[in-house]
């Protein structure tokens, strides 16, 4: 017999199941004529014994975590992969038609578990799921207890997002709300590999099956989908399915964008979306928001120069009954929105106008998003069911430089963590308080220390922590003590073997990929989320904004396609844009790579640079020295584009509205947005000058209720306007 699971292994499987450092070990090993002695039994056991005498089992079933040697290393080791290794290459040296036997993997009916599936067209390895898998295997391989554990998860309702095999990745990927799954082999239960740990593997993992099982039912076979599985917010008993992502992705938002200037429209329009919202929302009728909605709308009415501490203090309990209810995202906002309202009456610099509007549009976005019965799945818009925090076992960690702010008392830095194995970003945090008479740049902080290591060398590193956990938002906390279960060591050239999902060498994909995303203001709150590595081929028209203080460059592939660089000055950060310029401008062989926040926005890509890797070197630019005395001498960045600043100017109207409070307008920023509604009939954009039309009509009256209705509409509409152009 052959091991049909052995051969289904890919290099990249064995790194995620060990690490990419033993794959190449023991490649290398095998190249220089250290071979084991195979022996395969007629149960499908698989012996070698290498020639230093160490001996390395596969047993037949319980994949490689069954896998046993005789060596000293604890856990994998380079012996099992060589032993997989060398079972490959022999099977690949063997006559044509053993290999042809052992390219398709066993029939699922023999002695899996798994239900046949009718053939689509595709290749064996394409056309498998998990969702095959019957609970009888789930029992009978991962125990009672944790179907148990996972069917309470699914009774309470659970998100995922699963990621389809390849011909190139036969691997199946599931993202849970605090982890991820990835199925290995196709029909092997055996080759799974999840960063959660021990306790709660067999749950997860079951809970993966169950997603997988969802999407099947309901027809999903696209490369990548999202579902809701269990308990709707609502309270129904019941399954929520998505769409493959990108479709239809800005349907239940109430929002329509000019088409003839923004592309494609990103929902219905205003009305309809309400009327339609008002006849069909949800099975419940019901979002779990409506309560807090009242008190945003008594936040816009009042405005931040006018709310009081009693209103932060009823924002703070509506906060922690929403969080309690499993709604985390709009329980977020209205943490982020309290803290907005104490910076201003505090007359801190952490308050901005537009961040307080965009806040209480995302609120009524995902109010109106989880009412609407098609479109963004309800728990991607409102994090229901999330676990507040899930350890994790061994995990290895990729940084990717970090980001420093803060405010007049204290200062934050966010290190971005490449989560390999998973294909996805994680954030570190740390607070700093600062004292009277204090003020410490990102280079002063570079020194602090942290996890057993100075920032600086963190935010360079390779790290592996067996000490860490994550939220559902992907922020990763590493514990302070145990200094052993965790090593750092120099990044070195992992960005360029970071997987496809995070390395990005084709900037018009990336573009469809983001442009596919639902809107901003309902997708989930998930830090990093766009985080991507982009390798560039060159960087051309650097340019600066002394008015805007940004530093800007025109980034370019191999294929030609271009992004744009954006860089703002960050008063906690003086040198970052005097060593961002210097590095983009004496960068001479090689790729170029740099991390990035990714956004859509004056109809292409916009990159906001974390690190960058020039000649080998990796370069944070928040850490970097300097007092920002450069002279940047660099010539001019791009002017603005007509469309972004009708529509900036238009949301900035709103937003000092917001400020000031729908209740106190006076004829300054009635006369602000009169202008903006003849800006955007001058470029076309008659939506949104007709929404704001209708705004100024409102606050011209003595209805409350129209007030916030239109303002919410016609806001809306512009954030979706200018993102998704």
């Amino acid at each position: 017999m052959t091991r049909a699971d052995l051969l289904a292994l890919t290099p990249a499987a064995l790194a995620a199941l060990a690490n990419r450092g033993l794959v190449k070990r023991a490649a290398k090993e095998l190249d220089a004529g250290i071979v084991p002695e195979l022996t395969l039994d007629a149960d499908g056991t698989l012996h070698g014994r290498f020639p230093d005498g160490v001996q390395a089992v596969f047993p037949r079933e319980g994949g490689f975590e069954s896998a046993r040697c005789t060596c000293a290393a604890v856990g994998a080791c380079r012996h099992r992969i060589a032993l997989a290794l060398a079972y490959q290459r022999q099977a690949a040296a063997a006559p044509a038609a053993a290999q042809d036997e052992s390219a398709v993997p066993p029939n699922p009916n023999d002695e899996v578990g798994i239900a046949a599936r009718p053939d689509d067209g595709r290749g064996a390895w394409e056309d498998w799921s998990p969702g095959d898998f019957d609970d009888t295997l789930l029992v009978r391989v991962l125990g009672r207890r944790a179907v148990d554990a996972a069917r309470r998860t699914r009774r309470a309702g659970y998100s995922a997002r699963i990621r389809r095999p390849t011909a190139d990745d036969p691997s199946v990927l599931v993202e849970l709300p605090a982890c991820t799954v990835r199925f290995l082999v196709p029909g092997e239960l055996g080759y799974v590999h999840t960063d959660v740990g021990a306790v709660r593997r067999g749950e997860v993992i079951i809970l993966a099956v169950w997603a997988c099982r969802v999407a099947d039912e309901r027809g999903l076979r696209g490369l990548d989908v999202r579902v809701d599985v269990g308990v709707d917010v609502g309270g129904d008993v019941g399954v929520d399915v998505g769409v493959d992502v990108g479709v239809d992705a800005g349907v239940g938002m109430g929002v329509d964008v000019d088409g003839e200037v923004a592309g494609e429209a990103a929902g219905e329009a205003t009305g309809g979306a309400r009327a339609k919202a008002g006849r069909g929302a949800g099975r419940s009728g019901r979002s779990g928001l409506e309560g807090a909605l009242g008190l945003i709308d008594q936040v816009l009415l009042d405005g931040a120069a006018h709310a009081g501490p009693v209103l932060v203090t009823s924002l703070g309990r509506t906060r922690r009954e929403l969080s309690a209810a499993g709604l985390h995202w709009p329980a977020d906002a209205l943490e982020d929105l309290a803290a907005q309202l104490t910076a201003y009456r505090e007359r801190a610099a952490a308050y901005a106008p537009e961040r307080l509007a965009a806040l209480v549009v995302e609120t009524h976005a995902r109010h109106r998003a989880a009412l609407h019965p098609e479109g963004t799945p309800r728990s991607q818009v409102l994090g229901a069911g999330e676990r507040a925090e899930t350890p994790l076992r061994q995990v290895r960690l990729t940084a990717l430089g970090c980001r420093i702010g803060g405010a007049d008392g204290e200062r934050t830095a966010e290190i971005y963590f490449a989560q390999p194995s998973a294909g996805i970003v994680l954030v570190l945090r740390r607070r700093w308080e600062v004292g009277e008479g204090e003020a410490p740049t990102g280079h002063d902080l570079a020194g602090r220390r942290l996890s057993g290591s100075t920032l600086a060398a963190l935010a360079t590193a390779n790290v592996v922590t067996e000490n860490a956990s994550r939220t559902a938002g992907r922020v990763v906390r590493m514990g302070q003590g145990r200094l052993s279960k965790t090593s750092v060591t120099p990044v070195g050239s992992a960005w360029a073997d970071l997987p496809g999902s995070l390395l990005v060498r084709d900037l018009a994909a990336l573009d469809r990929e983001v442009a596919a995303m639902p809107p901003r203001s309902i997708r989930p709150r998930v830090r990093a989320e766009l985080v991507r590595v982009i390798e560039a081929a060159e960087v051309a028209a650097i340019g600066y904004d002394p008015g805007g203080q940004r530093l800007e460059a025109t980034i370019t592939d191999a294929a030609g396609t271009t992004a744009l660089l954006s860089a703002a000055y960050n008063p906690y950060c003086p040198g970052a844009l005097d060593r961002l310029a210097e590095t983009l401008a004496g960068h001479r062989a090689g790729p170029l790579y740099l991390s990035a926040s990714v956004r859509r926005a004056r109809g292409g890509l916009v990159l906001d640079p974390l690190a960058i890797m020039s000649d080998g070197v990796v370069v944070v630019p928040d850490l970097a020295p300097g007092d920002g005395s450069g002279s940047l001498d660099i010539g001019a960045a791009q002017q603005a584009d007509p469309l972004d600043a009708a529509l900036d100017r238009a949301f900035a109207a709103c937003a000092d509205l917001a400020h000031r409070g729908l209740r106190h307008v006076t004829p300054g920023p009635r006369t602000r947005l009169d202008e903006a509604v003849r800006d955007l009939r001058a470029l076309g954009l008659r939506t949104a000058a007709h929404l704001l039309a209708e705004l100024g009509t409102a606050l011209h009256g003595d209805d409350p209720k129209r007030m916030t209705r239109t303002w919410v509409d016609a806001c809306l509409h512009l954030v979706t306007a200018a993102e998704l152009r």
